[in-house]
């Protein structure tokens, strides 16, 4: 039984070092992070313990280790304040984040740099572990508010609640509630897309998936056409193959797909292929499609867009899809942070029952059935 931080008050949490686990990571525009709704949801829980009297500590990741995105938090912090005030530190268990977290007064909160940058982060077994006997030494409490990264093994989601009194922030609260509500839905139109194609495999079994994306591409081979250049990309995911064929009566794909030549969209359908091009979306024909199925739904869930829409030329297919959701009488369910972003920049207004879900891999894990790490961690508590 997970406890939630909403059942505590001023009495118990005031001057009480609190550490809490926020999933902030951003899209981010010119190598800064861009303002996005999970930043603004990140604001609930520490708003609440503020107002508590309670000495914030907050952890967070943004990006992955070898890859752009992989950057301080500096800019998070400002992000955070233009809501409610966020100091920030520039390290995470030395002794600047050591005097930073001990010099804090009640209703402060402190952000401590990205918790990727510490080799400890991705080894929660380690012993010893310095972020794990550091920081439960420096705090009295912890809170998960990330639900949206609870799937995967990390030390700041699975290592305190054996340690410390644990609870589940506001945000992880209400996701967990509408992830329940998710599970339950039965004749769901599944829309898939993005790259991270090895998440979304344990959605096949369902009975109708628009594709876009990695899947889509692999949906293709699957069927017994070449792609052509583009194939080359696609040598890590070729293992699942064998899983797409099994379930290709399920899969929707795409009739035609865009690629750039002289700075321009040109589309081909998949008739024409193979062919000597990158694809970054897929075409007009296959949206006119896709939109019919969205008119007949009663329930959508949507994960990943469909193209590569930080690009204007091949944000077309993601961003015609989410608009129909403004027209459709079907319940839509749009998981992830980075679509939630777009659908807030494109002014995509959904309807009162509709839901965003912060979430993208960890809740399509919970859908799926599958135990999340950070969840069983919260339910054991600490050792005895």
């Amino acid at each position: 039984m997970m406890k939630k931080l909403s059942s505590l008050n001023g009495k118990t949490l005031s001057g009480k070092r609190v550490l809490v686990r926020v999933d902030i990571n951003s899209p981010l525009k010119n190598k800064k992070p861009m303002m996005n709704p999970r930043i603004k949801a990140a604001v609930k829980t520490i708003s609440f313990l503020k107002k508590h009297g309670a000495k914030v500590i907050l952890i967070a990741h943004q990006g992955q280790r070898g890859r752009g995105d992989f950057i301080s938090l500096k800019n998070h912090a400002k992000l955070l304040s233009k809501y409610v005030r966020v100091n920030f530190v520039k390290d995470i268990v030395g002794k600047k984040a050591l005097n930073a977290i001990d010099s804090m007064k009640n209703g402060e909160a402190l952000l401590l740099e990205n918790i990727r940058f510490h080799k400890d982060e991705d080894k929660p077994l380690k012993k010893p572990n310095e972020l794990l006997n550091i920081l439960s030494l420096s705090c009295d409490l912890y809170v998960n508010d990330a639900f949206s990264v609870s799937h995967r093994e990390e030390t700041s989601l699975v290592s305190f609640p054996k340690v410390l009194p644990s609870y589940i922030g506001l945000t992880f609260e209400e996701e967990i509630s509408n992830a329940r509500k998710i599970k339950s839905r039965q004749n769901v139109l599944y829309i898939i897309g993005g790259n991270k194609t090895k998440d979304l495999i344990c959605l096949l079994g369902n009975k109708k998936i628009l594709s876009g994306g990695t899947i889509s591409l692999l949906g293709i081979l699957a069927s017994g056409k070449r792609l052509g250049k583009h194939e080359t990309l696609l040598r890590k995911e070729r293992s699942l193959l064998k899983t797409l064929k099994k379930f290709k009566n399920n899969l929707i794909l795409p009739t035609d797909f865009a690629y750039e030549k002289n700075r321009k969209r040109e589309e081909i359908l998949v008739e024409n292929l193979p062919r000597d091009e990158y694809f970054f979306d897929v075409g007009k024909k296959t949206v006119e499609n896709y939109v019919r199925e969205i008119m007949k739904a009663k329930v959508i869930f949507v994960k990943g867009p469909l193209g590569r829409i930080e690009n204007e030329n091949f944000s077309y297919a993601t961003r015609t899809i989410y608009k129909a959701f403004m027209k459709t009488k079907a319940q839509v369910i749009v998981a992830g942070g980075h679509s939630s972003t777009y659908l807030e920049k494109w002014n995509v207004r959904l309807k009162r029952r509709d839901y965003v879900s912060l979430s993208g891999g960890a809740l399509v894990a919970y859908i799926c059935g599958e135990k999340l790490p950070g969840l069983v961690s919260l339910e054991k508590g600490m050792k005895k």
